[in-house]
């Protein structure tokens, strides 16, 4: 962990999903993990090729209703 307060970065307040749930007046039930990036080349995990989401997750494959995988 960083010797520093980096509190106002380590949250998820300014998230997407955070303020989506504050304008709508809903609840929030978020699931996350500090550090792992979304794009590669960046986070605090997997040195030192520092694989993100970008290239982990299967946009597709979640949704049995879209069909097949297809390439992006």
């Amino acid at each position: 962990d960083p010797d520093v307060d980096l509190s106002p970065y380590s949250n998820s307040w300014f998230s997407y999903g955070a303020i989506a749930a504050r304008h709508l007046h809903a609840q929030l039930h978020a699931v996350s993990q500090g550090g792992v990036g979304l794009l590669d080349g960046i986070g605090w995990f997997n040195e030192p090729q520092y694989l993100g989401m970008e290239s982990i997750w299967d946009r597709v494959r979640y949704n049995p209703q879209l069909g097949p995988s297809s390439v992006w």
